[in-house]
């Protein structure tokens, strides 16, 4: 979190890699992915470069292999030891630092070079747990999160962090903090204990006055959104909903879930 902070002006992107598989003294350990934007002249072909069609990814390996086969090599290490390997040697890899040029896409879309990547974590899939945290908090609850998740014998097996601002809109997620995305694998035998685990979670987040962002978190429940929005802001939600919206047309699962 202090790499995200020392290096966001020095860059126009940053994001971070954490290491959620990792535990004990190596809790926390990742990496910096940080981008630049070419300057004026150095791209000889930019009106070409920044063309939609030149931001898609190859569809095979070298002009050879299909990335659209690669999640069938990806599943056998969809295990906790295997993740942890993945992981590792990431972290690694990542101690020599190197410099290069990609694509929009390529940078801020990384897991999507593999076509239909989140078919490895097998037939029920991942689910996605993302907190905002204040910065004066995050460490410590984000710490406390990831020892949990080892305790439960259920680490994520990634992890992105990156830095936020607060904004004015009603339903915000937003904050003066960082957030963290952690997937994990949903099987048929942990699916109970995982979201027994989760709604620990939101205790934990919501107690050091975190917040949820509902599109990446499908186990919200309206207790949790009551507690981080407040009852004036539902209020002032609902009063909005029912002028715009009188005949109740436009609902969806995830609002019935939320708000009623």
């Amino acid at each position: 979190l202090r790499a995200l902070l020392d290096n966001a002006p020095n860059y126009d992107y940053v994001v971070g890699w954490l290491d959620t598989t990792a535990g004990g003294k190596n809790i926390g350990r990742g990496q910096i992915h940080a981008a630049n934007n070419l300057k004026e002249g150095e791209d000889p072909n930019a009106q070409q470069t920044m063309r939609l069609e030149n931001q898609s990814l190859p569809p095979r390996i070298f002009g050879v292999f299909p990335k659209s086969l690669l999640h069938y090599f990806m599943s056998p290490f969809m295990i906790n030891i295997g993740a942890w390997g993945v992981n590792t040697a990431k972290y690694v890899a990542s101690l020599r630092k190197h410099t290069f040029r990609q694509s929009h896409a390529a940078f801020h879309f990384l897991l999507d070079y593999v076509p239909d990547w989140e078919l490895s974590y097998g037939r029920s899939g991942l689910i996605q747990y993302q907190s905002f945290l204040p910065k004066e908090t995050a460490e410590e609850t984000w710490h406390a999160l990831i020892a949990l998740s080892h305790h439960n014998r259920l680490p994520s097996y990634l992890g992105v962090t990156k830095r936020h601002r607060p904004d004015k809109f009603l339903l915000t997620h937003a904050l003066d903090g960082f957030s963290l995305a952690m997937d994990f694998k949903v099987t048929d035998g942990t699916r109970a204990k995982l979201s027994q685990m989760l709604q620990e979670f939101d205790r934990m987040v919501l107690k050091a006055g975190g917040r949820f962002y509902f599109a990446k978190n499908s186990e919200t429940s309206a207790e949790a959104a009551r507690a981080f929005l407040g009852e004036e802001t539902l209020l002032k939600f609902k009063e909005l909903k029912k002028r715009c919206d009188p005949d109740n047309l436009l609902e969806s699962d995830l609002f019935r879930r939320v708000f009623e």
